[in-house]
């Protein structure tokens, strides 16, 4: 879930290259997305994944944010190679041995051979990418024969089970969808992800959890999923701080309605949040 900014200098609106960027050489950035990565960890109960992925000896992050991700799987595998790669400088903070950084576009020719790791983990990025299926199509050819891809994706627009969704949230995502939509991008991603993935024709064994998390207070479900829910807010408040300078049609009291629409509790407001594992054939 990175946070809107310009085109790089030299590229074109027609090429594949990032239109959003993590932002993440500024410590609230960095802030927010150890939080994001901490929240969905303790979802997942400490583990990296749903899935088991063995014994991995060549680990691939893509769009690495602030490192926790790598981080975290370079100490539960201390015998694997974990590559990890962002279109910004990861922020200064200590690495271990097993850990290395490149920074580069992964909408650009990546310097790696084809089957070459044995996992290839991307966590909210696609949704960033300009013609993310030809990306995806381009990573997955990394993977050796029997590794896994892991992906986490959310279609963003909180939705409403029992009623309308407030107007205020509909204006906020109608104005930020247009605007994603015009540089080739789309924020719902999640939903399309099993499809894009089967449809390479390279993995078994696809296997998608889809979490309806809640964004209103007052949830009486399981608590994991309401504190994944509430990762997932609080992230979005934080990034939505900069999205009146940039999206056309927003300003600061439109995304401050926005804001106080997500925390009523009759709303009863979700986001679908998804997580994908699948074996290379």
């Amino acid at each position: 879930m990175g946070l809107p900014t310009t085109s790089r200098p030299g590229s074109s609106q027609n090429d594949d290259s990032y239109v959003l960027s993590s932002a993440n050489t500024t410590p609230k950035e960095q802030e927010r997305l150890d939080a994001l990565h901490e929240g969905v960890t303790g979802f997942l109960g400490g583990r990296l994944t749903f899935t088991d992925l063995g014994n991995p000896k060549r680990i691939l992050e893509i769009g690495a944010g602030s490192g926790a991700w790598a981080i975290h799987a370079a100490k539960v595998y201390p015998g694997a190679e974990v590559i990890a790669i962002d279109i910004s400088p990861l922020p200064e903070r200590a690495l271990p041995k097993n850990l290395k950084f490149l920074q580069m576009d992964v909408c650009q020719a990546l310097p790696f051979d084809d089957e070459s790791f044995d996992v290839v983990h991307a966590r909210f990025v696609l949704m960033h990418l300009p013609h993310f299926r030809n990306v995806l199509a381009r990573v997955c050819a990394l993977i050796k024969p029997g590794g896994r891809l892991l992906l986490e994706e959310i279609d963003a627009r909180p939705y409403s089970e029992h009623q309308e969704t407030p107007e205020e949230v509909e204006y906020f995502y109608d104005r930020l969808y247009d605007w994603v939509l015009s540089k080739g991008e789309t924020y719902d991603v999640g939903s399309e992800l099993q499809p894009c993935v089967s449809k390479l024709g390279m993995f078994m064994d696809v296997t998608v959890k889809v979490l309806a998390v809640p964004f209103s207070p007052g949830w009486d479900g399981p608590a994991e999923v309401g504190a994944l829910g509430d990762t997932m807010k609080q992230s979005l408040l934080k990034a939505s701080a900069v999205v009146a300078n940039v999206v056309p049609g927003l300003t600061e009291e439109s995304v401050a309605k926005m804001k106080f629409a997500l925390e009523e509790p009759e709303h009863k407001l979700r986001m679908r949040v998804y997580f994908l594992a699948a074996r290379k054939r």
